[in-house]
């Protein structure tokens, strides 16, 4: 790790690569030393922020209308669609971190464990929250648990 040579501090904040001569460290600029180019960077992220707001919301818009459109075409509830759909949407993303996992080690122990703490955090979170919302509903508003 680079060290500065008047302090004898060690530079954790660096990032490491290897050249053909051997390690070499590139210096990770502080916000003391980027500042710059700080306002140009700022318009850039801002504008980046706005097109990746307008395409997740025509993307969920685009969702929702498929999933209206499926529901009406096979006469399925619009529930069991949403439903059917969020599941989906919230299980990709293990599928693919799992795949990943997989295809990078010689055994599937990290793929099996993300399968497991996904499903199990989906379920436990996906049955219990509503639960816990609905019996502190009924509590306050008609002092009565949910039996």
């Amino acid at each position: 790790m680079p060290e500065d040579e008047s302090t004898g501090i060690v530079d954790i904040f660096s990032v490491h690569s290897a050249s053909g001569t051997g390690p070499v460290y590139q210096k990770v600029y502080g916000s003391d030393e980027a500042r710059s180019c700080e306002q140009g960077s700022k318009d850039i992220i801002s504008e980046e922020m706005h097109l990746l707001s307008i395409w997740k919301h025509g993307i969920a818009y685009i969702v929702t209308k498929l999933s209206d459109v499926i529901s009406c075409v096979t006469g399925i509830n619009a529930y069991v669609i949403a439903f059917t759909v969020l599941a989906s949407g919230t299980s990709w993303p293990d599928l693919v971190a799992s795949k990943i996992a997989a295809e990078r080690q010689l055994t599937a122990d990290s793929a099996i464990a993300n399968i497991t703490s996904s499903n199990s955090v989906n379920i436990y979170v996906g049955i219990g929250v509503p639960w816990l919302i609905d019996t502190l509903y009924n509590f306050i508003a008609y002092r009565k648990p949910l039996v």
